[in-house]
């Protein structure tokens, strides 16, 4: 690269264009082979709010599954609403301008929404008008998700008040360089070390942010908070002029904000590493149920007393 003169933004927005061509054209030559292909789709809104369609692809590969990006679109490039037909038109137009063969369209996976499974006007039922036989999957980790956060049972609603508390604990720190800043001394005094700038970076942890669209992330805010839960509560404390920190002060050191965390933090590294297995691109049906199988197990065995002994530890000792 020593003579390499080609640093515009031009020259380096082609050079990444044409790289992604040849990415492009050696996958879809190895899926025009396949007897058959199924898609992954999911739209979501971008940084910009900009609607997108998101689509892998999925085949046999000779000895090997294979599942590779496919592309990107703005649904709202040839449509006003990102409507079922607006998603079925970019599809199959997708499609055709990539040269991939509709009819060999064999599965197709989305989440739960009812512009993709609606029974009548849905997307998969658009496709399933032209491909009877269609085999559509509800994503699995999409279902686990809402499994694990959407309820109604009245004794866990609770938990999305713990949800919003920690999510209201990223937002303080997020968004305020100097309780970040407090917090970042407060865990650097607690841990008794005489850190540099780049080693306070590596070891303080900030807080995590929780969100039901990401199914790992509610796991990692409450790991942050249970390992960093003294310094976030001093720090909090010391704010205590702030309306909003000496609520969620109080809030958090409650007995019962407490025992839910205590009890979240035994349980969602169980759910998260259901959720990791259901995401690697080999699963199949044969292993579903053994895995929720395996994972009701784990849940059975963590007990309330094992629970109880951890907390009355760790406070007797502070």
């Amino acid at each position: 690269m020593k003579y390499f003169e080609y640093s515009s933004r031009a020259s380096l927005r082609d050079i990444f264009i044409t790289l992604g061509n040849a990415v492009e054209g050696e996958l879809l030559t190895k899926a025009k082979k396949a007897s058959c292909y199924s898609l992954l789709l999911d739209d979501t809104t971008d940084v910009s709010t900009t609607e997108q369609m998101i689509c892998y692809i999925q085949f046999w590969d000779i000895y090997d599954i294979q599942t590779s990006f496919l592309f990107i679109e703005n649904v709202f490039a040839n449509a006003t609403s990102a409507n079922a037909d607006a998603l079925y038109n970019l599809v199959k137009s997708k499609l055709d301008q990539l040269g991939l063969d509709y009819s060999k369209l064999s599965g197709l996976s989305t989440d739960g929404a009812s512009v993709m499974v609606g029974k009548r006007g849905g997307l998969v039922a658009k496709i399933k008008r032209d491909r009877p036989s269609l085999l559509a999957i509800h994503c699995i980790c999409h279902r686990l998700a809402l499994a694990c956060t959407d309820t109604n049972v009245h004794d866990l609603l609770y938990m999305k008040d713990v949800e919003s508390y920690v999510t209201q604990i990223w937002k303080t720190f997020h968004f305020s360089p100097l309780k970040l800043a407090a917090l970042l001394a407060a865990q650097t005094e607690i841990h008794k070390m005489a850190l540099s700038d780049t080693s306070k970076k590596m070891l303080t942890k900030t807080m995590k942010r929780a969100g039901q669209t990401r199914w790992l992330s509610f796991e990692s805010a409450i790991q942050s908070l249970f390992q960093e839960f003294v310094t976030v509560v001093q720090t909090l404390n010391k704010f205590s002029n702030d309306a909003t920190c000496y609520g969620l002060m109080k809030k958090i050191t409650s007995v019962k904000f407490i025992s839910a965390m205590y009890i979240l933090e035994k349980i969602l590294p169980i759910l998260a590493d259901l959720s990791r297995h259901f995401q690697k691109g080999s699963i199949n049906f044969s292993m579903i149920v053994p895995a929720i199988d395996s994972t009701k197990f784990k849940l059975t065995a963590v007990s309330a007393e094992e629970i109880s002994s951890k907390i009355n530890e760790d406070f007797s000792s502070t």
